[in-house]
């Protein structure tokens, strides 16, 4: 193989970088997210996105183009973008009075409702840390994470009030919820008070803390930096059509990366955001059926209780209006796409990453019915390969391992060209020869904490299944000639 001289290195890392960020600004110009503006709103747009980064950039650019658009409906009305962005302005110099300031870890115990939005773009305004936690959590968990993570002030629903009693922040706790909105330790009450205050722009980026879902041990924080790459969006885009102005369902909660992130994408898009802060599959299916949702975000434990209600119920709600169910955070087995597939349509597309990686790759509603339960292939400007457990690169040093043997813990590393290091996603995996086809469909194996992958590889006329516990795979009978996009999906996979 060809090596490129160490002096070529730089300048093509240089050359790479720029075709992702133009392919990635490319798919935004497609969705709508950008387009020709009046020179003084753009320079606004981009003054905003300098100073408060994507995140808090994404309400602020919102507040500007769509100030008058419904941005958020939850169980207590709608809010205009223009309302979201002078809240979160003011709960920002609420924050800052507090004793709040750029660094400062402010921990997140809350459902889907206009509390958490209004906490996250604050911080991301104030400059400080956002920690997300896990409304699941026992309480020592929520106390060993809290104090680990050096959280100095605690936002809450008021029904954790219990949980939260033994953590005891610096700056106190703060009621993200509550069914009456008295008192002058609510979210609510601090808005009101500094209704109208515009928060001074911070001196640092804000960061994120997502927390991983603790499988393989205690949660870990995976922080998030904000750069100044439109590679994420760029590869959301490219393989899921999102579209600017249209409404996005999160059922997902917003505190896990996948709610997260389709968050600050619907509002980077001027899209409206549906929450509710329980699921319950009929009232999804009321609200996408009432707002016209384009957009519904789920985890597969929800898919599956909406597929079970529509199957029980033909014609009983109306889903014309979706083109896109997301669906990440677990595995998405091949009997549940069929099924959804059926039901929905070709509106289903299965994300997979992790905490710790972000997005890795993306299954289409075509990748699903040629091969249900598969997870994709990487979008444009990221790569995937595998790694054994003494380090060697490659995949084809794993792949040829006689196919009968079992390889533990094989690595999928995965990194775009934005990201300067490369992220590593522990997996088990499985090798089987092909001479047991019936069981590649439905592979078990020891779970290794990572939700799910699959890397697909014909070699040496032999058909090769990798399959982790969490996924189902694809199975080429022996002497199968992949189609043409799919060799170049495995090249790409197993570099």
């Amino acid at each position: 193989m060809l090596r490129m001289p160490p002096v070529l290195n730089k300048p093509a890392q240089l050359g790479l970088r720029g075709v992702v960020e133009g392919y990635s600004l490319t798919q935004a110009w497609r969705a709508g997210m950008l387009g020709p503006e009046r020179p003084s709103r753009t320079v606004a747009v981009f003054r905003a996105l300098d100073r408060l980064g994507p995140i808090g950039g994404a309400i602020a650019i919102a507040g500007i183009k769509h100030a008058d658009r419904i941005g958020l409906i939850d169980e207590l009305g709608s809010l205009t973008f223009g309302e979201l962005d002078a809240r979160s302005d003011a709960l920002a110099c609420a924050l800052r009075a507090r004793g709040a300031g750029e660094g400062d870890t402010v921990g997140i115990l809350c459902r889907n409702h206009r509390g958490f939005v209004d906490i996250t773009f604050a911080v991301a305004k104030l400059g400080a840390r956002a920690l997300y936690l896990n409304t699941e959590f026992a309480g020592p968990q929520l106390h060993d994470v809290c104090a680990r993570e050096q959280v100095a002030l605690l936002v809450h629903d008021e029904e954790y009030e219990e949980l939260v009693a033994p953590t005891r922040p610096r700056l106190g706790t703060l009621l993200g919820w509550t069914d009456d909105s008295n008192g002058d330790d609510t979210l609510e009450t601090l808005i009101a008070a500094h209704a109208g205050q515009v928060a001074p722009a911070p001196a640092r980026r804000s960061s994120v803390v997502l927390l991983t879902s603790g499988t393989t041990g205690a949660p870990k924080g995976a922080p998030r930096h904000q750069g100044r790459s439109l590679a994420p969006i760029g590869a959301i885009l490219s393989k899921v059509p999102f579209k600017a102005r249209e409404a996005t369902h999160i059922a997902a909660p917003m505190f896990h990366a996948l709610g997260f992130a389709e968050t600050i994408v619907a509002i980077g898009l001027g899209s409206t955001v549906i929450v509710e802060r329980r699921f319950r599959p009929e009232r999804a299916l009321e609200s996408v059926a009432r707002h016209r949702a384009t957009a519904l975000i789920v985890v597969p434990v929800m898919l599956q209780r909406i597929v079970n209600l529509l199957e029980a119920e033909p014609g009983g709600h109306d889903t014309s209006s979706l083109r896109i169910v997301l669906v990440a955070g677990a595995q998405l087995e091949a009997e549940l796409a069929r099924r959804s597939l059926r039901v929905l349509g070709d509106t289903i597309y299965n994300f997979y990453g992790s905490t710790e990686v972000a997005w890795a790759t993306f299954a289409t509603p075509e990748d699903l019915r040629a091969a249900p339960g598969c997870v994709g292939r990487a979008p444009f400007g990221t790569v995937v390969r595998l790694f054994d457990t003494e380090g060697r690169a490659g995949g084809s040093k794993v792949m040829r391992r006689k196919p009968s043997v079992r390889a533990d813990r094989i690595a999928a590393v995965v990194w775009s060209s934005s990201a300067p290091s490369r992220m590593v996603l522990p997996l088990v995996l499985d090798i089987f020869a092909p001479s047991t086809p019936s069981t590649t469909g439905a592979l078990d194996s020891n779970a290794s904490g990572s939700p799910n992958t699959v890397p697909y590889r014909s070699l040496n006329r032999r058909a090769i299944t990798l399959a982790s516990s969490m996924c189902g795979s694809w199975s080429f009978p022996t002497g199968t000639r992949l189609p043409r996009q799919q060799r170049m999906s495995a090249a790409w996979w197993t570099g």
